[in-house]
C-alpha cells in the first residue's frame, strides 16, 4: 500500500463540511509499538479499535452518499447496504487509506520519525465494521551521526579570476535571445547558420524508429550536435524536398538499443530561414531595462563579480564537508540515494526532451545507474547537512517555504495556491524544508571553518557534480525554439 502524505479523501470531506476520524475523536490514544530493525530503518505497528474503524467506514459512507446517484434513489438517501453492495471494495480501501492517514502525523510526532521517501504501509487485513484494525508501517529514516568538531577546520580554495571574455560572452547571450527568424532569400540548400524546420524518422533493419522520429522540428544547421550525416542531408535539400542519407548511431550513444546500428535518416525540408541579430547598443541595452550600453555592461561585470564569490563560497562549503564526512562513518538510507537518482534522471530527460526525443523507462533506469555514485555522495552530504541542521536546532519558517514555493509557482507560470496544494499533498514541502535546512547546514559549516583563497586548490575539492555534457550525441541537441 503506498501512502501519499496528505489524503485526497480527507481533503474531500473537508469540501463536504464533514469530520475525519482524527478530529471526530480527539481525545482517542492511538496504541503503536516501535521497533528499531537497523540504524536507518524502523517497524512501527499500530493498533486501532473497532470504533476508529466504524468512524472511518460512516465517513466514507457519506462521502458517498452525498456523490454516488443510483437510479430510485434521492441524491443522499442511499442505503448503507445498497452502497455496500455495489461499492464494497472502494469504500473498505478508502476507510483503509483514512484509518492510516488519520494517525500518521501524529505517529511521527510521538516517536521523532521523519521518514525518507515513500513510507511502506502493510495492513493486516481488510477493514470491517465493528472488527479492530492494525498496520504496520516500514520506514528508512536518517541514522544518528556523531558529528565531529568542525570548528576551524581549514581548507585551501583556488581563488578564481575574472574571464576575460565574460563581458562579450554575455552580451552575446543577450544578443542571442533577441534574435528574431525571417525568411531566407531563395529556396535553398541550407547553409550552416540557418535556421530551418524538418520532419525526419530514422530506419533501421526498414522499419521506422517512432521514438526518434519528430515533426515540425526547428533545427539550427551546423550549430546543432546530431548524429553523423544529419546535416549533411539537410544541406542538399531545398525548401519543400525530401532526402535521405545512411548514418551509423554511435556505440555510446544514449539509445542503447539503436547504439552502433547503421540504419537510414529520411528529412523533409519545410523551410529556411535567417537568424537575424539586434545590434548591440543603447537602444538594445535599454530594452533589457538598463539606462544605456555602458550601465549594463558596468551590471554584468559585477554580476560577474558576485558569481565568483559565490563559486568560491560553495567551493569552500563542498570542501568543508567533505573533511567532515572523511571524519566520521554512518550507513545511508537507500531511500534516499534513489531521490538523488531519480533527480538526476529527470534533469537529463528534461534536457532530451526539451531537444525532442523520446526517453522510454529503460533509458531512465540506465541513467539512474550511470548517476550512482554521484547519488550516494549527495545522499551521504544530505544525512550529514540535516544531522548538524538538527544538532542546531535549526528551523524552517512557514514564510520561508512559502517565499520558495511562490518563486517556483512564478518561474513556471502556476497558480501558487495549487502548487502548495500539490507539493502538500505529494510530500514535497518536506522536501524543500530538508533542502532548506541543508543550506543552513552549510552556512554553518562555512561560517565556522576556516577558508584559505590561493592560486592553486586542492584537487579533492572540486564540487562532486555531474557533467550536463555527460552522454553520447542525441539524433539531435540544441534545437531552436521559436
Amino acid at each position: 500500500m503506498t501512502l501519499w502524505r496528505g489524503s485526497e479523501q480527507q481533503a474531500r470531506y473537508l469540501e463536504l463540511g464533514l469530520h475525519t476520524i482524527s478530529r471526530t475523536n480527539k481525545e482517542y490514544v492511538v496504541k503503536y509499538t516501535i521497533e528499531e530493525i537497523s540504524p536507518i530503518q524502523k517497524k512501527i505497528t499500530v493498533d486501532l479499535e473497532a470504533v476508529e474503524v466504524n468512524t472511518a467506514i460512516e465517513s466514507v459512507l457519506k462521502v458517498y452518499q452525498t456523490e454516488i446517484q443510483l437510479p430510485g434513489f434521492r441524491k443522499g438517501k442511499i442505503p448503507y447496504n445498497v452502497l455496500l453492495q455495489r461499492y464494497r471494495k472502494q469504500m473498505m480501501d478508502g476507510a483503509k487509506e483514512d484509518l492510516v492517514n488519520a494517525y500518521l502525523q501524529q505517529i511521527m510526532e510521538e516517536t521523532h520519525t521523519d521518514p525518507i521517501g515513500e513510507l511502506d504501509i502493510k495492513p493486516s487485513g481488510e477493514v470491517e465494521r465493528d472488527k479492530p484494525f492494525s498496520f504496520v508501517i516500514l520506514c528508512e529514516v536518517l541514522p544518528t551521526i556523531d558529528i565531529p568538531n568542525f570548528e576551524g577546520l581549514e581548507v585551501s580554495v583556488k581563488k578564481l579570476q575574472p574571464n576575460p571574455h565574460f563581458l562579450e560572452d554575455a552580451l552575446k547571450r543577450e544578443q542571442w535571445a533577441s534574435r528574431q527568424f525571417v525568411p531566407a532569400k531563395g529556396d535553398g540548400p541550407a547553409v550552416d547558420g540557418q535556421v530551418v524546420n524538418i520532419d525526419y524518422k530514422f530506419i533501421l533493419d526498414g522499419k521506422e524508429v517512432k521514438k526518434l522520429s519528430e515533426l515540425d522540428v526547428t533545427y539550427h544547421l551546423g550549430y546543432t550536435r546530431a548524429v553523423p550525416g544529419f546535416d549533411e542531408c539537410i544541406k542538399k535539400l531545398h525548401s519543400g524536398e525530401e532526402g535521405e542519407e545512411e548514418i551509423t548511431f554511435p556505440k555510446d550513444f544514449i539509445n542503447q538499443n539503436v547504439a552502433g546500428k547503421t540504419g537510414i535518416v529520411k528529412i523533409k525540408l519545410n523551410s529556411i530561414k535567417d537568424v537575424k541579430l539586434p545590434e548591440i547598443d543603447d537602444e538594445f541595452a535599454r530594452k533589457k531595462g538598463f539606462a544605456s550600453l555602458e550601465s549594463m555592461k558596468e551590471g554584468y561585470l559585477e554580476s560577474e563579480k558576485n558569481q565568483l564569490k559565490e563559486l568560491e563560497k560553495g567551493t569552500a562549503e563542498n570542501a568543508l564537508l567533505k573533511k567532515i564526512l572523511s571524519l566520521c562513518e554512518f550507513p545511508v538510507p537507500n531511500n534516499l540515494i534513489k531521490v538523488y537518482q531519480n533527480d538526476f534522471a529527470e534533469s537529463q530527460k528534461q534536457r532530451m526532451e526539451e531537444r525532442g526525443i523520446f526517453v522510454d523507462e529503460d533509458t531512465m533506469e540506465d541513467i539512474r545507474k550511470r548517476y550512482l555514485n554521484q547519488s550516494f555522495e549527495r545522499a551521504q552530504a544530505t544525512a550529514l547537512l540535516l544531522a548538524i541542521a538538527k544538532k542546531e536546532q535549526l528551523t524552517v519558517s512557514d514564510k520561508e517555504l512559502q517565499m520558495v514555493i511562490m518563486e517556483t509557482a512564478r518561474s513556471m507560470h502556476y497558480d501558487y495556491q495549487t502548487l502548495r496544494e500539490l507539493y502538500e499533498k505529494n510530500g514535497m514541502i518536506f522536501e524543500i524544508r530538508n533542502r532548506l535546512l541543508c543550506d543552513k547546514a552549510a552556512e554553518i559549516i562555512y561560517a565556522r571553518g576556516k577558508v584559505v583563497l590561493t592560486d592553486e586548490s586542492e584537487p579533492e575539492n572540486a564540487p562532486a557534480t555531474p557533467s550536463s555534457e555527460e552522454g553520447a550525441a542525441a539524433p539531435i541537441e540544441g534545437e531552436v525554439k521559436e
